[in-house]
Order: C-alpha cells, then sequence, then structure tokens
C-alpha cells in the first residue's frame, strides 16, 4: 500500500504530520509532495509528450518525480483550497500534467473519448479534498463537479470532500474511513 499526497495548499499544512501518524500507525508507506515548493510548469500544451518524448513533459520540471510516485500509489490524495468553485493553480498544474499517464491515442467509452492508461486502465483511487472558507453551496457542487470529471477523464474512482477552514481532524476521519473502505487498514 503506498500513498501520494499531492498539497496544494499554500503556506504551512498540517497534511504532511496527518499523515506521517497514519502511516506510522497503520504501516503504510507515502510519499508527500509540497506543490507549491516544486518547479511545476504549466502545460503547453503543445503535443510534445505525445509525439517527440512519449509520455515525458519537452519542458524540464519536477513532473516526473510527481509521476513516478502517482504510478506505484494505490491512493492519491489531492489537497487544495476552492478558489471559484474550482482546484487552485498549484494543484491544476499538476493534474495537467497528468496527460503524460495517458497514451498518445483516444478510446471512446459508452459515449466519452479518452486516453488509454499508459500503466493500465485504473491506477489508484483519488481522494480529492477541498478547503472551503465560507464558500457558497452553488461554489461547493462546482468543486464536487470538477472533481467527478477530473476523476472520469483519468478513468480512476474517487472521492470528493469539502472541509471547512483546514479541518484536519476530519481530513483524518476521512482518509481513514477510505483506507478501511478499501481494505487497506
Amino acid at each position: 500500500m503506498h500513498i501520494t499526497v499531492l498539497d496544494g495548499i499554500e503556506g504551512i499544512s498540517q497534511l504532511e504530520d496527518l499523515l506521517k501518524l497514519t502511516g506510522e500507525q497503520y504501516g503504510i508507506s507515502y510519499t508527500y509532495l509540497k506543490l507549491e515548493k516544486m518547479d511545476i510548469q504549466p502545460c503547453r500544451n503543445c503535443g510534445g509528450c505525445s509525439t517527440k518524448t512519449p509520455g515525458e513533459c519537452l519542458f524540464k520540471d519536477d513532473t516526473p518525480e510527481v509521476m513516478k510516485s502517482l504510478v506505484k500509489s494505490n491512493l492519491v490524495i489531492m489537497a487544495t483550497p476552492i478558489r471559484f468553485g474550482g482546484f487552485n493553480s498549484i494543484l491544476k498544474k499538476a493534474l495537467d500534467k497528468c496527460a503524460l499517464l495517458g497514451l498518445p491515442f483516444f478510446k471512446v467509452d459508452k459515449g466519452s473519448l479518452y486516453h488509454p492508461g499508459r500503466y493500465g486502465e485504473t491506477m489508484f483511487t483519488s481522494l480529492i479534498i477541498g478547503i472551503s472558507r465560507s464558500h457558497s453551496e452553488k461554489q461547493k457542487q462546482s468543486f464536487r463537479q470538477l472533481a467527478k470529471q477530473n476523476a472520469a477523464i483519468m478513468r480512476v474512482p474517487y472521492q470528493a470532500v469539502i472541509v471547512e477552514d483546514n479541518d484536519m481532524l476530519q481530513v483524518k476521519d476521512v482518509i481513514l474511513s477510505l483506507l478501511r473502505e478499501e481494505q487497506y487498514i
């Protein structure tokens, strides 16, 4: 069992401490990536990762570290403050680079066009945590819909959870619940 955390929370986050305690308690290995401290360039949609260097971005940054961790993960936890009903730019840049995990051709399934996975069809389960600070219900619904669409594009099972004001106790409960549900603990 391996967890990758893509922490898109700006500034100090208690997520790493929470995961360290959970990992030690249940014997779970994890990779914690504080995205704001990494050099992840925006995807330029140049197509180079499909044709010139399949599965590898032409622009050199820290993306390979993120992709290597995702490929070996059973669970990927993504945390972001909600911005205008969506992800913040820090997490969005990392998610855009996940196109590297797909093959450069398309398939159709149930009327949806998608890239088959480069490393198998379903690689991991995704837990997407949105941090809300008094957002409207409409913004929260938009966040949930975006999480659903991203999981559909990546063809992974997911859960989207919204927590108020960085409530790490709620985050811990959600993580433990998902680990039990997936029978990892």
